[in-house]
C-alpha cells in the first residue's frame, strides 16, 4: 500500500460512542466504547483505497452562486452581485431565472471543452464522474497518479484535488441552549422551525424504526409507524406543511414516496453510497438513502425530530465482538425528547455511508441545498487538515454561504492527541465549527427511604438512584434477596444476594416477589461469561420477577461509592453501613415495609458547559489568525433517535450496532445539530440576517464560563479558547444581540495566506493575506511579535449605545481599542480597532482575553468576543540559503526580531558535509507497495544504513536530482542491526516524505538516536522487470521461439543527499550581539572556516533565546550551505611579445550586502603595469570597459586596488596588461592576487597556474687592454652569461658609441681596432647587445683610454678623473 505525507495530511479519527457516563472507576460502572487509534487509522486507509483514484478539477471560472459578473453577455448570478434581481421569493438563489441558467449552460459548455483538453492532454477518454456548476466550478474524474501533474498545468485549471474520504465526527439538550425561550416567543413566526429546511449531510436517515421485505413491497409500510420523531404529526399535535407542496419530495421518494411525508421532504441519496453493504437485498431499505449506520439519524433528531413523550433512557453494557451480546438497560425514569427545532422540514443527505464520506457527494449535496431553498446545512464530517482556501467541500460551502445558507460544522473528536487537530472543512473560516460541550441533564440525587414494621425502628437512610419512588401511598413489604433466591443460580452468581441472573423466583412461584422490594447486594460475577455483574443487571433481574422496586446496598469496602444510576425499576442506592443496618432490622421481627422518594430531572448547572475531553482543538494547522472552534454546544451523551432493533449493517463493528429507539451517542457530531437547530430558529426570528451575522450573534452571545475537567477529579478550570471557541451557545440571546458583524466572499478570499504562494494574489480584488482581519466574531493571532491589531466593524440591530472593556484570562498582555464607548442607530456601522501588546510577566504560549461590549439598555445582551494570542518571543527565518564562496567567510543573516533581550543565548551545530548517493531504481509495475519481503532483488528501492547519534542537530535527506516523476523516502528503526529492510520494520517507519511528485525532503531537527535504514522507493509506475520467458522486441519484431515480448522496464537515476549534523565544532560561528532593543533586528552573522569543493553541500542549524532559561525560544535557523564558485578567481595569463595580459575575475553578488574588496599583486623584479581596466561581465554580450573611478597604486613592484562589489551586481574582470620588457633572464612570473574582503578574517591567494617568464639573455664583454698607446691594436671580447633559452642562435652586435672614431674589424664575439691618434688622452666606447635568436640583450658597453705619445706613459690628472668617473669600466645601458 502507497503511504503518502505532506504538510496537509493529520488524520482525525473516527467518533467516539459514549454509550452511557464516562470514567470508569469501579468493574461495575456503566462502560465507554473508544475506538483504538489503530483501527481508527486501519479504517481510513481501507476507505481511502475505494475512491484512491478519484480527482476533483477545479476550472477557472466562477460558479453560478459565486460568479460576480464581468464576462460579456453573462449577467452577474451571485445574489449581491447582482443587487438582490438574482434570488428569489424566500431570498436564496434564483437557479430557474434567465441569467443562472444562461450562466449555467455557459459553465457546461466549458466544461464540455476542458473534458476534451483533458482527453487530448491524458492521451485517453476520461470518464466524467461527477460535474458541478452551482456551489463549484469542477469535475470529478478518475485520473493515474501520473497524469495529476500534466492537468495542474493545463490552462483554465485552477487545481486538482484528490478526493479523500472523510470520516463521522445529541432531552435536555434544546433547553440547554435556550432553545424553549423562542418556542414561547408569540413575536416569532415559525418558532419551532415551521417552514422551514434543514439539510442533514450525512449517512441518510431512518425513516421507520422497523424493516419491510421487498416480498411486502410498498404495502408493507402501510402496516408500520413512521419513525416518531420524523412523523407527519409530533406528540404536541403540529400537523408538518411541505413547502414544495404536500406530496413534492427529492431523491429516493420521487419513485419511493414511503420513505417520505411532510416531514421529511427528502431522502437523496448518491451511488457508491447508497445502503448496500451488509443489508440484505431482501429488505426494503437496500440500495436507498435510508441510514443503516445511525450517526445521521441521531444528528437529524438532534437538530428538528418532533417532540416524542414516554422515552426512557436506554443503557448499553456492549459486547466488543457480537452485537447480540449487548446487555440493553432501559431506565425507570421516561422523559420527553425533542429536536433544537422540532418543526422543521428535513431533506437527508446520504454523503457517508459505513465506510466513510466522500466529499464529492457532499458538494452534490451542497448545490442541490442552493437550488432547492435549504435554509441550514448539517456536516458532521470531517477529514484531514488542509487549507480551506483550496479544498473542494470547503469552497463549495462558501458558495453556500453565499446563498444565504446557514453551515453548521463538527470540529471532530481528536482532543486527546492535543491542539492543532480540527480537519478540513471544519478549519473554514466561513463555516461555524463547533466544539463538544457536556449539558445540564441530572438527576436530584438525595432519596429517602422510610421504614416501617420489624421489632426495632429503623431510621431514615439517604441514597441515590435515577428513577422514581415507590410505596408513597402504600408502603410495600420489602425481602432480602438472599433469603429467596435459588442457591444453585446463587452459586453461580458468585454468593448470596446478588440478584445474579435467573437467581430470583418467578412471579408465579410460591417464593414470588412480585410487587415487593428486594434487597439486592453490589457485587457477584455474571454466570455467562464470569464478567462482573453491573449495577444496573441486579434491577433487570428484579423486574424480570415483577419486583416493585430495590435496594441496592454496597457489600464491599473497596466499591463503597453511591452512584446515582438510571435503573430500570425504582431503586435506592445505599452505602455499606446503612445496607448491613437495613439486614440486621430485616432479620428480626415481620411486617418490615418500605418507601422511599423518587429522583427528578433537573437541570444542574453545574454540570454543564464542561468540555468534553475528545472535543478537536485549534489553533487552525495552517495559521493561528483566525478562531477555531467558533462555538461550543452539548456533545456529551446526547439522547435522540435510534434506528430501532436489528436494523443496523452488518458491516459495522459490533460496537457500532445498538438497538433502540432512541439512543445515547457522544461527539462533536451531536454538538454540531444543536447549532444547525439554532440557526434554524434564528432564521425564523431574523430571516434577513446573513449566515456571518447570525454565526457573530451566535458567538458573541455565548455563556462565556466554560470550563475543562479531563481527569473527572471534579476541580474545573477555565477551558482554552482553543477547546471552546466563545463559548457555550445560547440562542435566546443570539437572536436579541444588538451587534453584528458580517463578512463576504470577497473579504474571505481577501485573506486568502497562499495566495501569492500559489501565483493567484493579482487575481484577487482587495487581496492582503491576513486570515486575522477578517471581519469575523473574534480575535486570533499567531505569531504576533510584541503587538498585533485587528479591525472590526460592527451593525446595530437596534439603537444603542455600548461600551468597551477587557477580560484578561492570563497574565503579561493588555488590551486597548481605539473607542472606549460608540452610538449607533439601528442599521449604522462602527469601525473598531483593537490592539494587543505583550507584558512583562507573559508566561503563556497562548494567552486569552475578551472584549466585552455593554449596551446601555438591559433589554441588550451583553456581547463578547473572545481573544486569543501567541505571543512569540521573536521572528527567525527557518532556512537560510548560503553560498559560500571562500573557505573563510560570513553572511548576513535577516529578518531576525525579537521582544528584545539584555542576554541573547545562542546555540548551534558546525556544519557537516552531506554523503550524495547516486544510484538507479527501476519504476514500480505494482504501483501499491513499497517493499516485498517475498522479493529480496527488488529494483524499485534502495536502502542505505543511517546512524543518528545522541545529541544530533539535525538530520536532512533530500532528492537532489531525478528521472522518476515521483520518487518517495522513508526512515525506519533497523530493529535487528543488520542493515536491511524486514517487513516487520516497515511498520517501524519514523520519518517519511511521500508526495505526489519527487520534491522529496526529510529535514528534521534533534531527531531521535537510533540506528535506522533509509529507503529510497521509486513510486512511479512502470513495467515490470523481464522474467525468463520474456525479451524486448522492436517495433514489428516477433519473440524468439519460447519467449514473448514485453515492455522493458523504466530505470531512473536518483541522486540523494544524506547529512548527519551531529557536532557543534569551530566549522561554523554565529555573530549575535548579547543585547538587543524590542523589534530591533539582530545583526546576525554566519561564519565559517571550512575547505570545500564546488558544488559541495553542507548542514547547520542554530537557535536563539532571550533567556538562559528560554534558550531556544525565538527560534531555530537552518543553515543550507552549498559551495559556489569562487569569488576571485585569476584567469590563465597570456603572453603576446613582451607583454602578459591577466584577468582577475570577481564573481556577481547576491550575497545580500555589498562586499568590499582589497587586492594586492607583488610584481616579479623587471615587470611593471602597463594598463588596468575594470571590465563588467554582462552573460550573453561583449564584455563592457568602466574605468569610472577607478585607481590603483604601484609602490615598490607591490600592485595594489580596491573594489566595492555591490549587492546583486553582475560578475567583473579586472583585466591586467603587465610589461615584462624589462625582465632579465628565465623568472617565475606567476599571477598571484590576495584578496581581502570585510566578510572575512582571512586574506585568500589566487594564482594562475606556474608561469615561468624567459626575459632577455645577459652577455660579459672586456677588452684587451684598459689603456693604449696611439696606433696600437685593441681586441674587444663578448661571452654569454646566460643564454636563457635552450638552443640558442647567438648573434652580436657591436658599436662605438664615444670617441674618436675607430674602425672595427672581425665580427661575432671577438672585434678588434687600431687605436686612433689623439691630441690628448680621450676615451672610446663601445656597446654590444647579444642576441639568442628571440630577444636580445640589453647593451654591454666597454671603453678603452687611448693615450697620444707625448703623454709618456704617465697618468696625468685626466686619467684620474676620468678613473674616478668610472669610465674605464664596464658598462650596461
Amino acid at each position: 500500500m502507497k503511504f503518502k505525507l505532506n504538510k496537509l495530511a493529520l488524520a482525525l479519527p473516527m467518533s467516539i460512542m459514549a454509550l452511557g457516563a464516562v470514567a470508569g472507576k469501579s468493574p461495575d460502572d456503566i462502560p465507554t466504547i473508544k475506538i483504538s487509534k489503530a483501527e481508527q487509522n486501519a479504517t481510513i486507509k481501507a476507505n481511502n483505497a475505494k475512491i484512491q483514484n478519484r480527482y476533483f478539477v477545479l476550472l477557472e471560472d466562477e460558479p453560478v452562486a459565486l460568479y460576480q459578473g464581468g464576462i460579456k453577455g453573462f449577467k452577474a448570478t451571485n445574489i449581491a452581485a447582482s443587487s438582490g434581481s438574482n434570488s428569489n421569493a424566500q431570498g436564496k438563489l434564483d437557479l430557474a431565472s434567465s441569467a443562472s441558467i444562461v450562466y449555467g449552460d455557459y459553465l457546461a459548455l466549458k466544461q464540455n471543452s476542458a473534458s476534451l483538453k483533458i482527453n487530448k492532454a491524458l492521451g485517453r477518454t476520461v470518464t466524467i464522474k461527477d460535474s458541478f456548476k452551482i456551489a463549484l466550478n469542477g469535475l470529478l474524474v478518475d485520473l493515474e497518479p501520473n497524469e495529476v501533474l500534466a492537468l495542474r498545468k493545463m490552462p483554465g485549471v485552477l487545481a486538482v484535488e484528490k478526493e479523500e474520504m472523510q470520516q463521522l465526527l445529541t432531552d435536555v439538550g434544546p433547553q440547554h441552549v435556550g432553545a424553549p425561550e423562542i418556542w414561547d416567543n408569540p413575536n416569532v413566526e415559525g418558532a419551532k422551525g415551521e417552514g422551514l429546511i434543514v439539510g442533514v449531510m450525512d449517512t441518510g436517515i431512518a425513516s421507520y424504526h422497523k424493516k419491510v421485505y421487498t416480498f411486502a413491497g410498498a404495502a408493507g409500510f402501510n402496516n408500520i409507524d413512521f419513525n416518531s420523531s420524523f412523523a407527519d404529526i409530533g406528540a404536541d399535535g403540529y400537523d408538518h406543511i411541505n413547502p414544495n407542496g404536500s406530496g413534492v419530495y427529492f431523491g429516493d421518494c420521487i419513485d419511493s414516496p414511503y420513505w417520505c411525508n411532510d416531514k421529511v421532504i427528502g431522502v437523496v441519496s448518491y451511488e457508491g453510497l447508497k445502503s448496500i453493504s451488509g443489508v440484505s437485498t431482501y429488505d426494503m431499505r437496500y440500495n436507498t438513502g435510508q441510514d443503516v449506520h445511525g450517526h445521521g439519524t441521531h444528528v437529524a433528531s438532534t437538530i428538528a425530530g418532533n417532540l416524542v413523550h414516554d422515552v426512557s433512557y436506554p443503557t448499553v453494557h456492549p459486547d466488543m465482538e457480537r452485537s447480540y451480546k449487548h446487555k440493553y438497560y432501559t431506565s425507570d425514569i421516561k422523559v420527553s425528547m425533542s429536536g433544537v427545532a422540532p418543526h422543521a422540514n428535513i431533506v437527508s443527505y446520504q454523503t457517508c455511508n459505513v465506510y466513510g464520506c466522500a466529499p464529492s457527494a457532499a458538494i452534490a449535496s451542497v448545490e442541490h441545498a442552493i437550488a432547492n431553498n435549504v435554509d441550514v446545512l448539517n456536516y458532521s464530517v470531517g477529514g484531514s487538515a488542509r487549507s480551506p482556501w483550496m479544498t473542494s467541500d470547503a469552497l463549495a460551502f462558501l458558495s453556500a454561504r453565499e446563498a444565504g445558507i446557514h453551515i453548521a460544522v463538527a470540529a471532530g473528536n481528536d482532543g486527546h492527541a492535543g491542539e492543532k487537530t480540527i480537519g478540513s472543512p471544519g478549519n473554514s473560516p466561513w463555516v461555524t465549527t463547533v466544539a463538544a460541550l457536556s449539558h445540564s441533564r441530572d438527576f436530584t440525587e438525595e432519596k429517602t427511604a422510610t421504614f416501617t414494621g420489624g421489632s426495632t425502628e429503623l431510621a431514615e437512610l439517604i441514597g441515590k438512584g435515577a428513577t422514581s419512588g415507590v410505596g408513597l401511598d402504600v408502603p410495600l413489604d420489602v425481602v432480602y434477596a438472599g433469603d429467596v433466591e435459588s442457591l444453585t443460580y446463587a452459586e453461580l452468581s458468585g454468593g448470596v444476594g446478588y440478584c445474579g441472573k435467573y437467581s430470583l423466583p418467578a412471579y408465579y412461584s410460591a417464593d414470588s416477589i412480585e410487587g415487593k422490594v428486594v434487597i439486592c447486594r453490589r457485587g457477584g460475577v455474571d454466570s455467562a461469561d464470569g464478567t462482573p455483574l453491573s449495577r444496573l443487571s441486579k434491577g433487570a433481574e428484579a423486574l424480570r420477577t415483577r419486583a416493585a422496586g430495590m435496594i441496592f446496598i454496597n457489600s464491599d469496602d473497596e466499591f463503597n461509592n453511591v452512584v446515582n444510576d438510571p435503573h430500570v425499576l425504582p431503586t435506592i442506592h445505599l452505602n455499606k453501613v446503612d445496607g448491613e443496618a437495613l439486614l440486621d432490622w430485616l432479620a428480626e421481627g415481620e411486617g418490615h415495609q418500605v418507601s422511599f422518594t423518587g429522583s427528578e430531572l433537573v437541570l444542574n448547572n453545574d454540570k454543564a458547559d464542561i468540555t468534553a475531553p475528545f472535543t478537536s482543538r485549534g489553533p487552525d494547522y495552517f495559521t493561528g489568525d483566525y478562531l477555531v472552534p467558533d462555538v461550543g454546544a452539548p456533545g456529551v451523551d446526547i439522547l435522540a433517535s435510534g434506528l430501532g432493533t436489528s436494523m443496523h449493517s452488518g458491516a459495522l463493528a459490533a460496537s457500532g450496532q445498538i438497538n433502540g429507539n432512541a439512543r445515547f451517542m457522544s461527539g462533536t457530531s451531536m454538538a454540531t445539530p444543536h447549532i444547525a437547530g439554532m440557526y434554524l430558529l434564528m432564521k425564523a426570528a431574523r430571516p434577513n440576517w446573513t449566515p456571518a451575522e447570525a454565526q457573530s450573534a451566535i458567538m458573541t452571545t455565548a455563556f462565556t464560563a466554560v470550563t475543562e475537567d479531563d481527569d473527572y477529579d471534579g476541580v474545573k478550570n477555565r477551558a482554552d479558547m482553543h477547546r471552546t471557541g466563545s463559548g457555550s451557545a445560547r440562542v435566546n440571546l443570539a437572536i436579541e444581540a444588538g451587534l453584528v458583524l458580517n463578512e463576504t466572499r470577497a473579504g474571505y478570499l481577501a485573506a486568502d495566506p497562499y495566495a501569492e504562494e500559489y501565483g493567484m494574489a493579482e487575481s484577487i480584488e482587495g487581496w492582503h493575506g491576513q486570515p486575522h482581519q477578517m471581519n469575523m466574531p473574534s480575535l486570533s493571532k499567531g505569531e504576533c511579535l510584541i503587538d498585533c491589531s485587528w479591525t472590526r466593524t460592527f451593525k446595530a440591530t437596534k439603537a444603542g449605545s455600548w461600551s468597551v472593556s477587557f477580560e484578561y484570562y492570563n497574565e503579561g498582555f493588555s488590551l486597548v481599542a481605539d473607542q472606549s464607548s460608540f452610538t449607533l442607530a439601528e442599521g449604522e456601522e462602527a469601525v473598531i480597532n483593537f490592539t494587543a501588546e505583550a507584558l512583562q510577566g507573559l508566561a503563556d504560549e497562548w494567552v486569552n482575553g475578551r472584549v466585552i461590549l455593554t449596551p446601555d439598555n438591559n433589554a441588550i445582551p451583553v456581547q463578547t468576543m473572545p481573544i486569543t494570542v501567541n505571543f512569540i518571543a521573536g521572528i527567525a527565518p527557518e532556512i537560510t540559503e548560503v553560498t559560500a564562496k571562500r573557505t573563510n567567510d560570513s553572511a548576513p543573516v535577516k529578518d531576525i526580531v525579537t521582544i528584545g533581550t539584555d542576554e541573547l543565548q545562542l546555540s548551534k551545530s558546525g556544519i557537516a558535509k552531506a554523503e550524495v548517493h547516486e544510484f538507479e531504481l527501476m519504476r514500480d509495475a505494482t504501483n501499491n507497495e513499497i517493499f516485498n519481503w517475498e522479493d529480496e532483488d527488488n529494483q524499485t528501492y534502495h536502502a542505505i544504513p543511517l546512524n543518528v547519534q545522541a545529541d544530533t542537530k539535525r538530520l536532512v535527506i533530500d532528492v537532489l536530482e531525478t528521472t522518476s516523476p515521483d520518487v518517495d523516502i522513508y526512515v525506519g528503526i533497523d530493529s535487528d542491526l543488520d542493515g536491511k529492510i524486514s517487513f516487520w520494520e516497515m511498520q517501524l517507519i519514523r520519518y517519511m516524505s511521500a508526495n505526489a511528485d519527487s520534491n522529496e525532503l526529510i529535514d528534521i531537527l534533534d531527531p531521535i538516536q537510533d540506528t535506522y535504514w533509509l529507503l529510497v522507493h521509486n513510486w512511479a509506475e512502470g513495467p515490470a522487470a523481464l522474467e525468463e520467458h520474456q525479451m524486448v522486441c522492436s517495433d514489428g519484431e516477433e519473440a524468439d521461439e519460447g519467449m514473448e515480448c514485453a515492455d522493458a522496464p523504466v530505470m531512473d537515476n536518483v541522486k540523494i543527499s544524506v547529512t548527519n549534523v551531529t557536532y557543534d565544532d569551530d566549522s561554523m560561528s554565529i555573530a549575535v550581539p548579547t543585547s538587543v532593543a524590542p523589534r530591533e533586528v539582530v545583526d546576525t552573522r554566519i561564519q565559517w572556516q571550512q575547505a570545500m569543493n564546488e558544488g559541495d553541500i553542507y548542514h547547520g542549524v542554530f537557535w536563539l533565546g532571550t533567556t538562559p532559561e528560554l534558550n531556544r525560544n525565538i527560534g531555530s535557523v537552518r543553515v543550507n550551505m552549498t559551495r559556489g564558485e569562487d569569488d576571485v578567481s585569476i584567469s590563465e595569463p597570456i603572453i603576446n611579445g613582451d607583454k602578459i595580459v591577466v584577468a582577475v575575475r570577481v564573481s556577481g553578488n547576491n550575497s545580500g550586502e555589498n562586499r568590499d574588496y582589497d587586492f594586492e599583486m607583488m610584481l616579479p623584479e623587471g615587470i611593471n603595469v602597463d594598463i588596468l581596466l575594470k571590465d563588467d561581465v554582462v552573460e550573453g554580450a561583449a564584455m563592457q570597459m568602466n574605468t569610472d573611478g577607478f585607481t590603483y597604486a604601484l609602490e615598490d613592484n607591490n600592485l595594489t586596488w580596491q573594489h566595492t562589489q555591490v549587492d546583486g551586481a553582475n560578475a567583473l574582470e579586472f583585466n591586467l596588461v603587465l610589461d615584462a620588457s624589462d625582465v632579465l633572464g628565465l623568472i617565475d612570473a606567476t599571477p598571484v592576487v590576495d584578496a581581502a574582503v570585510n566578510t572575512s578574517s582571512a586574506m585568500e591567494s589566487k594564482s594562475s597556474e606556474p608561469l615561468f617568464y624567459a626575459g632577455r639573455p645577459s652577455f660579459s664583454v672586456s677588452s684587451s687592454v684598459d689603456t693604449v698607446k696611439e696606433g696600437k691594436p685593441v681586441t674587444l671580447s663578448a661571452s654569454v652569461v646566460d643564454a636563457v633559452i635552450d638552443n640558442p642562435e647567438i648573434s652580436y652586435q657591436w658599436t662605438q658609441v664615444s670617441g674618436p672614431a675607430v674602425s672595427l674589424t672581425g665580427a661575432g664575439a671577438s672585434v678588434s681596432f687600431d687605436a686612433p691618434k689623439v691630441s690628448h688622452d680621450e676615451v672610446v666606447t663601445f656597446e654590444m647587445i647579444g642576441s639568442n635568436g628571440d630577444k636580445a640583450s640589453f647593451a654591454e658597453t666597454v671603453s678603452v683610454n687611448v693615450e697620444n705619445k707625448s703623454s709618456g706613459g704617465t697618468t696625468g690628472l685626466g686619467f684620474i678623473i676620468l678613473a674616478g668617473l668610472g669610465l674605464f669600466s664596464r658598462r650596461r645601458n
